[in-house]
């Protein structure tokens, strides 16, 4: 994190790739705002398991980081979060 231009670059991928792709499949209202907490989650997991290397994160298989992180993901796209409703 110290290093500018891979923080440009990771900034970038992350905007362009989950940050966009989550609000366009959300759509308004708030789309942004419920976004940022599924970017906040796929950084803070990408920094515990690849920058940090954190056990048991690191060796984890997918399929079970799925299970552990899935519906917490789901339930920023989807479920009753502050004043959002379904």
């Amino acid at each position: 994190m110290a290093n500018e231009t891979a923080v440009a670059i990771i900034r970038d991928l992350l905007v362009r790739e989950v940050f966009a792709l989550t609000t366009q499949a959300l759509g308004p209202p708030g789309a942004q705002l419920y976004a940022s907490p599924v970017v906040s989650q796929f950084v803070g997991l990408g920094m515990a398991r690849f920058a940090g290397r954190l056990e048991p994160l690191t060796s984890a298989p997918i399929d079970e980081l799925v299970a552990v992180v899935g519906t917490t993901l789901q339930r920023y796209l989807t479920g009753e979060i502050g004043s959002r409703q379904q």
